[in-house]
């Protein structure tokens, strides 16, 4: 199987491109895992990558390192695939996909991640895209879309 590593340097309130490159090149090099490490450089990168990735036919489980946003991309690039699964290695301003689950700080553990047994989870279809966890129209939608040009003020940090 590989492991491909797909960061967005945009996501969270700062690029950690540096800390994740470095994390994921320790943690395969010492088991020997084949690994490839994407960076995105505009919205839709994750997606196409992800696609591409899938389309090979080749096992792959594809990491999604960066915030909701950038998981979403990635999700939505390989859902129909049954070669291919999806995790995350958060990295974004709220991180709320793996709250659904019973252990989040599990995902921020690389070792585990690349340990994980791998299961099936539902996604919600809507207009031909694909949500994981939640789905949002009217103000909570605009707020999503809106949060960017916050996320990087002086300030303004956690939930707030």
């Amino acid at each position: 199987m590989k492991h491909i590593f797909i960061i967005n340097p945009a996501a969270g309130k700062y690029d950690r491109t540096e800390e994740f490159s470095g994390k994921i090149a320790a943690a395969c090099a010492s088991r020997g895992l084949d690994y490839a490490i994407h960076v995105s450089e505009k919205p839709g990168d994750c997606r196409a990558t992800a696609r591409r990735a899938a389309e090979s036919g080749e096992e792959v489980r594809l990491y999604a390192c960066g915030g909701d946003g950038t998981l979403n991309e990635v999700v939505n690039g390989a859902a129909g695939f049954a070669n291919a699964a999806v995790t995350h290695f958060p990295g974004g301003s709220g991180n709320d996909a793996i709250k659904i689950f019973s252990e989040p700080a599990a995902f921020t553990d690389l070792d585990r991640l690349l340990d994980a047994e791998e299961a099936r989870l539902d996604l919600i279809r809507c207009n031909g895209m694909y949500a994981l966890n939640i789905l949002s129209i009217g103000l909570d939608a605009r707020i999503g879309t809106d949060i960017a040009r916050y996320k990087r003020l002086p300030f303004v940090t956690g939930k707030g």
